[in-house]
């Protein structure tokens, strides 16, 4: 039996074709470029010299790696199989999502603050009437993923300043008048910091 490429698309669905050489009940193995078949159980599609095999009555494909209980096939039969790859959802935290609805969990504060990993993807106001910080810890005592994100609203009229725990770790960069310290401006201002490497984060948003 000959096997040609199995070509992938960007929207990772995958295509095998097989010529056979006359007898074969199952197809499993690698193609000719050294591709190996390999399907999502219950999502896969077989079709023979172009028909549409119906699984279960057709053919079974029980462990993702082998077409089984073929009837015996001729030499020069084509048989393809089009499959798809697992799709992940995105992870999101500290959101609930309803319907059309996205949900954000609030962290109410009242004083000082340094972020805890519940805080990815949540939205932590700072009320206090004097001055506060809100602060960011290094990536080895609290590690959220590269990619994460947290917005701050300065509820009181104490200003906000944003800065690391420990600045000489973790790197705090913002276009603000001290960069690595960004305030919010004035109550009700709000501010992002996104984590964009195992240290590094940008704040962006209201801030001076």
């Amino acid at each position: 039996m000959s096997i040609s490429t199995a070509n992938t698309s960007s929207a990772s669905v995958y295509r095998y074709r097989y010529v056979a050489a006359g007898g074969e009940t199952s197809v499993s193995g690698v193609d000719a470029n050294g591709a190996t078949i390999s399907y999502l159980i219950g999502k896969e599609q077989v079709y023979l010299n172009g028909v549409l095999l119906v699984r279960g009555q057709d053919y079974t494909a029980t462990d993702g790696a082998t077409i089984a209980s073929l009837t015996a096939l001729k030499a020069g039969d084509t048989m393809e199989l089009i499959t798809f790859s697992a799709f992940n959802l995105a992870t999101i935290s500290g959101a609930t999502i309803t319907g059309s609805t996205i949900t954000y969990a609030i962290n109410a504060q009242t004083s000082s603050y340094t972020a805890v990993l519940n805080d990815g993807g949540a939205i932590v106001t700072m009320a206090n009437a004097s001055a506060n910080t809100f602060s960011i810890p290094t990536n080895s005592s609290v590690g959220f993923p590269v990619g994460s994100s947290i917005t701050i609203i300065q509820a009181g009229t104490g200003q906000t300043t944003i800065q690391a725990v420990t600045s000489g770790t973790t790197t705090v960069a913002s276009t603000a008048a001290t960069a690595s310290a960004p305030k919010l401006r004035a109550q009700y201002s709000t501010a992002t910091c996104l984590k964009i490497a195992t240290d590094t984060w940008y704040v962006f948003g209201d801030i001076l």
